[in-house]
């Protein structure tokens, strides 16, 4: 899907995955200057974290470039992302430790990628399989695949059911 005919709620969506990915980067640069600085009370926990924040940062940058190009796949993934997203800004709400100033921005952005991968038009963008073929939703008719100028998907491997 070319970039004209990307509907904007996608690009919000995709520009908020993108800052989520450059904040897990940025975690992961703290953690490796953490390491070095020899500032970990447990070596083991320290590396354990650093491999949890690249998976972090590789997986949001991922599921950013997959909902960009239309992967049907991303939705689930983004969903599940970030509700666990706003547990852990939950999480950092509470307790001895809280820090509001980190709970608040990943709630707000966990419930804003969670709302906007409701909207119909995000919906319509990430139907696309991996082969390009459009994946149609349960119940869907072959006809609903008209894009907004009402011109049909134009090929035969469109319209496979998914």
């Amino acid at each position: 899907m070319n970039r004209q005919h990307r509907p904007p709620v996608v690009t919000v969506a995709v520009v908020l995955l993108a800052g989520e990915a450059l904040v897990a980067l940025a975690g992961t640069i703290w953690v490796i200057v953490g390491l070095i600085a020899g500032g970990a009370d447990s070596l083991a926990s320290a590396w354990a974290l650093l491999v949890l924040a690249v998976l972090a940062t590789a997986a949001l940058a991922g599921l950013a470039v997959a909902t960009l190009r239309g992967r049907a796949w991303a939705r689930t993934a983004v969903i599940v992302t970030q509700l666990l997203t706003i547990l852990v800004g939950v999480s950092a709400l509470w307790g001895a430790g809280s820090q509001p100033e980190i709970g608040w921005p990943l709630i707000l952005v966990g419930v804003a990628l969670f709302a906007l991968m409701q909207v119909p038009a995000v919906r319509h963008h990430l139907r696309l399989r991996g082969d390009g073929t459009v994946r149609l939703e349960p119940g869907q008719q072959e006809a609903d695949d008209a894009g907004p100028d009402g011109a049909g998907a134009g090929d035969a491997g469109a319209s496979r059911r998914g």
